[in-house]
Order: C-alpha cells, then sequence, then structure tokens
C-alpha cells in the first residue's frame, strides 16, 4: 500500500494541467487516494480482517468498506489520463463500456454479491483459501464498475444525468436489501463457518454477531448512498441555479438592447 501510494502521489503531479473541474484539484485528489488507503488498510491490513474468519460482523463491515467505500474514493482521485493507456484499444474499451453500462453494473455487482452469501457457497468459499480470494478480488473489480456511471473519470463513457444518478442508487439499495433482510431476520444460524468457528467474545452470540452483520452492511450502505444522494442533489442544485444566472443575465443583456433600440428610435 506503501508503495502503491509512492506510486500514486508521484504519478498524479504528471497530470497537473488536465484538471477541468475545479472542486477536483491535485491536493484533493491526492486526499481522497490517501483516505481510501486507509480504509483499505482498516479492512484489509488490520485485526478486523484477521476476527472476520470467526465473526461474520467483523467480516462483513471489512465487506462494506471495501465494496462501498474505497471504490469511489478512488476512482474521485484519478485523472482521466491515468485511464488512456487502459482503454487505448477500442475492442478494450468497448468491452469496458458494456461492463460499465449502469444497468449492467448495477445488477451484476448486487447479484454476485447477493449469490457470495448464500450460505452454501459461502462456506465453501470461506474453506477454499483460493477461492475465497477470486470471489474477493472479483467483487472488489465489480465494485469499481458499479461505482463507475456515478463518479467516472471519463464524462464521455458512460456518464449519467443527475436524475439517473438518483434512480441509480435507489434501485443499488433495492437490489442489495433482500440479502441484508435475510441476514437479519434469519433465525436460525446460517453459515457453519461461524457456526465451528472459535468464540473470541463469550458475550457475542453467534445469531447476535449474524444480525449484527446484516445491520452493519445496510447502516454502512445507507450512509454511504445517502451521502452520495447529498452530493448528486448539491451538483444538481450548483448547476441549475448557474444555469438560472446565465439565463437571467443573456435577459438583462436582451432588455438593454432592446431599450438602446427605443431609445435610437426616438
Amino acid at each position: 500500500m506503501i508503495l502503491l501510494g509512492f506510486i500514486y502521489f508521484k504519478t498524479l503531479n504528471k497530470y497537473t494541467k488536465s484538471y477541468s473541474n475545479a472542486f477536483l484539484t491535485v491536493k484533493r485528489r491526492k486526499v481522497l487516494f490517501a483516505i481510501a488507503l486507509v480504509f483499505y488498510f482498516i479492512a484489509e491490513g488490520s485485526p478486523l480482517k484477521a476476527y472476520g474468519h470467526y465473526l461474520f460482523s467483523f467480516h462483513m463491515t471489512s465487506m462494506a468498506i471495501v465494496y462501498l467505500i474505497v471504490p469511489p474514493l478512488i476512482l474521485l482521485s484519478l485523472p482521466k489520463p491515468f485511464f488512456d493507456p487502459i482503454l487505448k484499444k477500442h475492442s478494450v474499451k468497448k468491452v469496458f463500456s458494456f461492463f460499465t453500462f449502469p444497468l449492467v453494473s448495477v445488477v451484476l455487482f448486487n447479484a454476485v454479491f447477493s449469490f457470495y452469501h448464500v450460505p452454501a457457497i459461502f462456506d465453501y468459499l470461506m474453506n477454499n483459501m483460493l477461492l475465497m480470494n477470486v470471489a474477493f478480488y472479483v467483487l472488489l473489480l465489480l465494485a469499481f464498475l458499479f461505482w463507475w456511471p456515478l463518479v467516472t473519470p471519463l464524462p464521455e463513457l458512460n456518464e449519467i444525468s443527475n436524475l439517473k444518478k438518483l434512480g441509480y442508487i435507489f434501485a443499488a439499495g433495492v437490489l442489495l436489501t433482500p440479502a441484508c433482510a435475510l441476514i437479519i431476520f434469519a433465525k436460525d444460524i446460517l453459515y457453519e463457518t461461524y457456526l465451528n468457528a472459535p468464540r473470541v467474545f463469550s458475550v457475542f452470540q453467534l445469531l447476535d454477531d449474524q444480525q449484527a452483520a446484516g445491520i452493519i452492511m445496510k447502516i454502512i450502505q445507507e450512509i454511504v448512498y445517502g451521502t452520495a444522494l447529498g452530493i448528486i442533489f448539491f451538483q444538481w442544485a450548483k448547476k441549475e441555479k448557474r444555469q438560472d444566472e446565465s439565463v437571467t443575465s443573456e435577459m438583462k443583456v436582451y432588455e438593454q438592447r432592446m431599450e438602446n433600440v427605443k431609445l435610437e428610435g426616438k
């Protein structure tokens, strides 16, 4: 992670002149990337990850951070030139466009995430380190594709309107709800992985841990999606205000011209 951060900060300075968005200055992009690295370390490099093998709530917290918090922060921190070498080939760009198409990306991520938590699939993956790591990085890739339409660094590639972004976030919340509800309201232990795991905290009952996992995922999802909705509304209102000011300014200029014409006529 330290090496990744060093490469990023070293490379970012080359693209200083490529920023068209006044809000996402070089300094703010660096801050966003640093925050993303901190969150990723908390999820994957801290005891939270280790305890995730014994407590489902810790595992779900780690997943929520990695898939819902880290990807949008990283995408916001990357300027457009970062993607030029990757999307230079037309075939790669075409495939990328397909998987970042809003309907595809929102359904694909939430469907795979839900299937991952089917008890039989989850227990099988948790007992095979290689498959568990493959599933982790597949979901991480799908998480980046999921967030792309909302915070794309390339406006010309699958950018959607603010209204559609609101619908996109709403759809994502609806699609993730069944998996969380199944975990929260289940009356029995769903996963043998945690039923047979060593007890870390004796006061934390297995069913409480399972319900807490679903609640944590839902709360983090609501916070992240709510924040995204707030930012979109703010940007939308700001854009509408600029347009209104532009129209008002044009109207004033027009009225002034008409007034000058009348004076000249007299």
